[in-house]
């Protein structure tokens, strides 16, 4: 077993985000550089669709998206088995991006909010007007917030419709998760 050594502890206690620490292995005689920010900011995950199309219909209570098909990449975030939500494995502060392409059998107003452990934010809500119907009526949303999340929480995107049940066709839709720093 290797020890790992800094050469300087005292540049741990408060280090810049571009500050460079050595990180030493004295016993293959080996010594490597990380950033403050290597050390902090390991942690992401996405959940996308990469088939063509998937659709989806809605009501008016907030629903979990399911048409997420396929990831990317994960690292100390976990990905369902079924790619509809992310679980943050270390509490820290978060960037969260999400966007989407989507058109509707009806014109309605959807809303789309992140979700954080079943209750949706209600500050990283969007709402989307669809004044035209069909798919070659394409609309468009995203948001991409920072937000501190403990370990384990487990994010997914929710949609409704202020009235009645469309059917909403996704072309394109994501949601990354990437931790930024250990603590908000």
């Amino acid at each position: 077993m290797a020890t790992i050594k800094t050469s300087d502890l005292s540049a741990l206690s408060a280090p810049a985000q571009g500050d460079l620490l050595l990180i030493s292995d004295s016993s293959a005689s080996t010594s490597h550089s990380v950033t403050a920010q290597e050390l902090v900011g390991q942690a992401y995950a996405d959940i996308k669709l990469a088939a063509a199309t998937a659709a989806q219909t809605l009501s008016s209570t907030f629903a979990k998206l399911t048409v997420f098909d396929t990831s990317t990449a994960s690292f100390n975030c976990t990905v369902a088995g079924d790619k509809d939500s992310i679980t943050v494995t270390d509490s820290g502060l978060y960037m969260i991006m999400f966007s989407c392409n989507f058109s509707s059998d009806t014109a309605k107003t959807i809303s789309i909010a992140l979700s954080i452990g079943g209750t949706e934010d209600v500050d990283l809500q969007t709402n989307q007007v669809v004044p035209s119907t069909g798919a070659t009526n394409i609309e468009s949303t995203s948001f991409c917030v920072l937000k501190s999340l403990s370990a384990a929480d487990v994010l997914t995107v929710e949609a409704k419709a202020q009235s009645g049940t469309p059917a909403l066709t996704f072309n394109n839709i994501d949601l990354v998760v990437k931790k930024i720093a250990a603590s908000a």
